[in-house]
């Protein structure tokens, strides 16, 4: 699972003022915690459980482009939208980019069967893992990229659970929810 990761973008960018809470998609554990150059940015990464999403697969999570460094500890436990840190521009300013940057969080996926990872240069992936489309987590189907691709437009939609600024989430018993908190319709 190489940096280039087989030519997949291998992520989701969602722009965002800079200073934006970013919200845990899950519970889970820090693994890692680095600071790149152009392209890479502030990051923090995550290991979240079967237990922790009710899926059947062991998920990694990065999150990419943060302002500053997460207050988080490697080895602490976060909770499903709990803030983590903040939306910036960190690794973007400059390049293609342009000298201000481009504010937003990369957020990027991955499957493993087991809990065993390592930390490379890559980061801290599952050992064995796979990239995932981050939408997939919100879809009631497979998590595997070559089954989605293959259902139907209508099975393709996704509405994803999302927690509320009074601290709700939506719905209530989800385990799994958008990266940033939402407000109602």
């Amino acid at each position: 699972m190489g940096e280039a990761n087989n030519g997949f973008h291998a992520g989701l960018d969602i722009s965002s003022p800079e200073g934006t809470p970013l919200l845990a998609i899950a519970d889970g554990v820090v693994t890692e915690k680095r600071e790149g150059g152009l392209l890479a940015g502030i990051q923090i990464y995550f290991q979240h459980s079967p237990a922790d999403t009710g899926f059947p697969v062991w998920l990694y999570s990065k999150y990419q482009h943060l302002r500053e460094p997460s207050p988080l500890a490697v080895g602490e436990r976060v909770r499903v939208g709990q803030v983590i840190g903040y939306s910036g521009r960190t690794g973007t300013v400059g390049g293609h980019y342009g000298a201000r940057g481009y504010p937003h969080l990369y957020l990027s996926l991955y499957v493993g069967a087991d809990e065993a990872f390592v930390v490379g240069p890559g980061g801290a992936l599952p050992v064995q893992g796979r990239f995932l489309d981050p939408l997939a987590i919100y879809t009631t189907g497979p998590l595997d990229n070559h089954q989605l691709k293959d259902l139907p437009g209508p099975r393709k939609l996704v509405v994803a659970p999302y927690k509320l600024a009074d601290g709700r989430t939506v719905p209530s018993d989800t385990r799994v929810v958008w990266p940033y908190l939402c407000s109602p319709w």
